[in-house]
C-alpha cells in the first residue's frame, strides 16, 4: 500500500491544540505517546512554538503553528532518515485540517466536545505529498551515470586513454 512506503517513515504524525490535548495522531511506533508527550513538555512548556523543529535523542520534532485556531501540526521521525519536503507535507495537513475537519469541531463552554475523524483527509494529504515527492526524485528521474557531467569527463577521459595506447 502507498501508506507503507513514506507514510512509515514517520514515526508519529499528530494535531494538538495550544493547550496541550491531542485532537488526531497516527504513531507508527511503539514509542508514539511518548513522542508526543516530549513534544508537548519540550515545545508548549518550554514556549518554543515560535520554532518549527528540534531533535531529542534520536528524534526530529517538525511543526507548523495555525495560531488564530491554536493548532499544531507535528511530524517526528528518526533523524538517520534524513527525510525531505517533510514541511510540504506539514503545510498540506494543516491545510486540509483546517480546511475540511477544524471548522466540524464542536466546542462547548470553550472544551473541545466532539472532534471528527481525520484519517480519510490524512490518507488523500499522504498520497498527494507521495506523488508529488516521486515527481520530483522519484526513481523514474534518476540519470544513469554516463548521463552526468562527471559520468561524460569518465567516458572522455577513457576514450583519450584508449586512443593514446593504440
Amino acid at each position: 500500500s502507498t501508506q507503507s512506503t513514506w507514510g512509515q517513515m514517520f514515526d508519529l504524525i499528530c494535531v494538538f491544540t495550544t493547550g496541550g490535548i491531542v485532537v488526531w495522531f497516527k504513531s507508527f511506533c511503539t514509542a508514539g505517546v511518548d513522542l508526543v508527550n516530549v513534544l508537548i513538555k519540550n515545545v508548549l512548556l518550554e514556549e518554543k512554538v515560535s520554532l518549527s523543529q528540534f531533535t531529542h535523542l534520536n528524534y526530529i520534532f517538525k511543526w507548523r503553528l495555525a495560531n488564530q485556531e491554536g493548532l499544531i501540526f507535528a511530524v517526528i521521525y528518526q533523524e538517520i532518515l534524513q527525510l525531505t519536503y517533510v514541511d510540504e507535507f506539514l503545510e498540506a495537513l494543516k491545510a486540509q485540517y483546517l480546511s475540511e475537519t477544524f471548522p466540524k469541531i464542536v466546542q462547548k463552554d470553550g472544551l473541545l466536545v466532539d472532534i471528527p475523524r481525520f484519517d480519510e483527509e490524512y490518507k488523500i494529504v499522504l498520497q498527494k505529498w507521495e506523488k508529488e515527492k516521486e515527481q520530483v526524485s522519484g526513481p523514474g528521474n534518476m540519470r544513469k551515470f554516463g548521463d552526468t557531467k562527471t559520468g561524460q569527463k569518465v567516458v572522455v577521459e577513457q576514450s583519450k586513454r584508449t586512443e593514446t595506447d593504440k
